[in-house]
């Protein structure tokens, strides 16, 4: 049996507007899409929201590429370090100029300057590499007493 709306009521149930027929009550503002000012106001905000954050992504990510290069010329630097701990006290030397690290690092380059005074050896690691357009330099520096 189908419905017809021949006896048709209106009315406001909380501030809704609501029809009344035979086949019972019925939403008139019910609506199951969202117009076209919502769905601008909706992508103005998310790209209010994410414009920013891609930002923040793509120079994090160039400070971490920054920061990595660092890590591995301290790290490069205090390899070196530890080898001229291990090496007799006499050959300690003077490495100039810069010389490349052996591959997987061959894009860092170290010199070592070494300053003697009496019994005791001052020796100064410096690695070199590059971090986009700039030229950038970590130095450690250890003393080393004549045994």
């Amino acid at each position: 049996m189908a419905c017809s709306n021949k006896k048709m009521t209106a009315g406001r149930v909380g501030g809704s507007l609501f029809t009344e027929g035979e086949c019972g009550m019925r939403d008139i503002y019910n609506e199951k899409g969202l117009t076209l000012v919502e769905v601008l106001f909706a992508v103005i905000i998310l790209a209010v929201a994410l414009i920013p954050m891609l930002t923040m992504f793509t120079t994090s990510e160039r400070f971490n590429a920054g920061a990595r290069k660092m890590s591995t010329a301290v790290n490069l630097a205090q390899g070196r370090l530890e080898e001229l701990k291990n090496t007799p006290f006499r050959d300690i030397a003077d490495v100039t100029p810069a010389t490349p690290f052996p591959s997987p690092h061959a894009a860092y380059r170290y010199a070592v300057d070494v300053d003697q005074a009496g019994d005791l050896k001052t020796v100064t690691v410096a690695v070199y590499y590059r971090e986009g357009e700039t030229d950038r330099q970590v130095a450690l520096v250890m003393d080393r007493r004549r045994r």
